[in-house]
């Protein structure tokens, strides 16, 4: 850990820097909003040659971004493994984040045992412009987190470069471009496990090209629209409902958590939790503004069977132990969720025990009364899971 604040602390920290000798260097430098932080980064940008695992928090400096490239500082980082940024500047600073793009493409050029890339951007509006990462040396990548504003297509440039990913988190996708973006080309990568978009991008086309056969965990949030100086907010785009299914049956993955934050309709919905339900173990369905909620058709997919007469049944969702209903639930019919969750609930007189899930259900119009009359008789006799209703 390193944050100079004089230039004493400065001149402490390079000698320490000078006394680690060759080996591989891990360090957190955080830089304070004074002009020593300049100072400090020009001394850590001298020893990249021996990078290991680098961090750089210059969310403090909020109107100056980041020296990181310098034509007197030549050095390779042949044993950078991990980089990560922190940056987090001012409405009327919004356009530094291109030119940290333009920087990181430079330093990171030589770095061919890069396996961990993350950029945490804070933006308060959205009137930069979206930054440019294609020509960043990714090839043995497997991760990569990004919050920087950026948008599908170039996004889609980006994976394709990347065979090795297993870890993506695009956290501020947006089209500035206008209209729906075009990606004809497929975007196959065989190794990624979980997958995070937050957008307000038309990604219909994007999902037609997608391939993820190792997907286990996937996150889908549309992100406010426009929101720029002049405080407009425009509509959401359509959820691409036909793209997204396409997308699951031809990467024909086992997906074991899902999370969705779109304004998705409640028969699209089921369809959806229909195709994963072998293999689903969390369901996060959050919702915002006036999005259409959910109710009795869902709450009956998730409903179990109750047991024949022989105790056997055939569950539809026999992995799910995490349900959370964040502002999505609608008005349901009296004891709709209450059998939901009995139907999944173990009880110390069931002849079969198992685990009870954890389910948190936050319902627009509030749970039936006699639903969490059931619900708190369940949650006091069940000797595991949790259940919480508002």
């Amino acid at each position: 850990m390193a944050g100079p604040v004089t230039i004493w602390d400065a001149e402490l920290m390079a000698t320490w820097l000078q006394r680690s000798g060759r080996s591989p260097l891990d360090l957190h430098f955080t830089a304070y909003d004074n002009e020593i932080a300049d100072v400090g980064l020009d001394i850590v940008l001298r020893h990249k040659s021996h990078w290991g695992d680098i961090t750089i928090d210059w969310s403090n400096r909020s109107t100056s971004a980041p020296r990181l490239v310098s034509p007197f500082i030549t050095a390779p980082t042949p044993l950078l493994w991990k980089f990560e940024l922190l940056t987090n500047f001012d409405v009327d600073c919004a356009e530094e984040d291109s030119g940290v793009a333009t920087q990181l493409t430079t330093l990171l050029e030589s770095s061919p045992k890069l396996l961990s890339l993350c950029w945490y951007a804070q933006q308060y509006h959205h009137d930069g412009e979206s930054v440019r990462l294609q020509g960043l040396a990714l090839k043995h990548l497997r991760l990569l987190d990004l919050t920087c504003m950026i948008s599908i297509l170039e996004c889609s440039h980006i994976l394709r470069q990347i065979p090795l990913l297993e870890v993506c988190n695009l956290g501020f996708v947006e089209n500035r471009e206008g209209g729906e973006p075009l990606i004809d080309e497929a975007i196959v990568l065989l190794k990624l496990r979980r997958f995070a978009l937050k957008t307000d991008e038309n990604v219909s086309s994007f999902f037609r090209a997608l391939q993820l056969p190792s997907l286990t965990h996937l996150t889908v949030e549309f992100r406010h629209n426009n929101n720029t100086l002049d405080g407009s907010l425009g509509p959401f785009h359509e959820w691409p409902q036909a793209s997204f299914m396409s997308f699951l049956t031809r990467s024909a993955c086992s997906l074991s958590r899902l999370s969705l934050n779109v304004p998705i309709a409640e028969d699209d919905l089921v369809k959806c939790l229909n195709h994963v339900s072998p293999t689903l173990e969390s369901l996060f369905l959050v919702l915002k503004f006036d999005w259409p909620t959910f109710g009795n058709q869902t709450l009956a997919l998730l409903t179990e069977p109750v047991p024949s007469q022989h105790g056997h049944r055939e569950r539809k969702f026999p992995k799910l132990k995490i349900m959370t209903f964040y502002a999505s639930l609608g008005e349901v019919a009296p004891h709709a969720f209450a059998d939901m969750v009995e139907s999944r609930w173990c009880f110390p007189e069931d002849e079969f025990q198992f685990e009870n899930p954890d389910i948190v259900a936050v319902s627009v119009y509030g749970i039936p009364e006699e639903d969490l009359r059931r619900i708190r008789v369940m949650a006091l006799r069940g000797k595991s899971g949790n259940i919480t209703c508002f």
